[in-house]
């Protein structure tokens, strides 16, 4: 009915007007991480921090502005919300990569070859190993000659995870990154790896100075992806919503996200 009253009075007024995506009649559902990354994601568990619920998520609430769409944000646990963006329960999950599995059940922003559009990314981090700052030269030169050891964490299925694997390094999981000072404090790993650019703020905040090695791991590119059900319902609101959250992303002070 909103896109047929917007059509009549296009055609009544005899003037160009420019398609507005259509809001879906139930609030869309968009899904965070429970867990905290530094300044772009504030709060634990379930609740959203009250004063300052972080940069990714003011930006989609703006994005949601611009768009006059209604929604429901959430905070869901890892493998929750991947269980729901399956299930089609939940339209978007915000500040997740790209994976085989993923590109076959969700949908990414694709470029002109096919392939997931980098541009559109909203943030990007090196996935990097972190290590106390004492230990720094020791495990850099280790990490040089591949001997970095066998005491290494990383999330679980993570593309941290991933890439240690690839280079035929075991790592134990680590559940709260937030935590990642005490563990290397307490000697239960001699590196974690992680995206740091979403923890740049806690880890420069730690009582335990840390340091990164070199070359990182790799490089990890943040999306909104959709449900494949909300795509193949409304594909012109599903994308027209990632090019306002550039919008935001773009406009960012601090490590700005969909660059070209």
């Amino acid at each position: 009915m909103r896109a047929l009253m917007l059509g009549l009075v296009c055609v009544l007024a005899a003037v160009p007007c420019r398609a507005q995506p259509l809001c879906p009649v139930e609030p869309l559902k968009i899904a965070f991480p429970d867990r905290a990354a530094g300044a772009f994601l504030r709060g634990t568990g379930a609740e959203f921090d009250a004063d300052d619920p972080g940069i990714v998520v003011r930006e989609v609430k703006s994005a949601l502005k611009a768009l006059g769409c209604p929604a429901d944000l959430i905070r869901l646990p890892h493998k929750r919300a991947l269980a729901q963006m399956d299930a089609g329960t939940v339209d978007f999950v915000v500040g997740f990569a790209d994976s085989p599995e993923r590109l076959r059940l969700w949908r990414f922003p694709l470029g002109p070859q096919g392939g997931v559009d980098k541009s559109m990314a909203i943030g990007e981090s090196p996935i990097q190993w972190v290590v106390l700052a004492s230990r720094r030269h020791e495990l850099q030169a280790l990490w040089r000659e591949g001997r970095l050891g066998d005491h290494l964490g990383a999330g679980q299925d993570t593309l941290a995870a991933q890439l240690a694997a690839e280079q035929g390094l075991k790592t134990t999981q680590v559940i709260n990154l937030n935590e990642v000072p005490k563990l290397l404090a307490l000697g239960r790993f001699d590196a974690i790896a992680f995206p740091t650019m979403a923890y740049a703020e806690p880890m420069s905040q730690s009582q335990q100075p840390l340091a990164t090695l070199e070359p990182p791991l790799g490089r990890l590119q943040y999306y909104a992806p959709a449900s494949r059900a909300l795509f193949e319902r409304a594909p012109a609101l599903v994308q027209a919503f990632w090019n306002a959250l550039c919008q935001e992303a773009r406009r960012r002070p601090v490590s700005p996200g969909c660059r070209p």
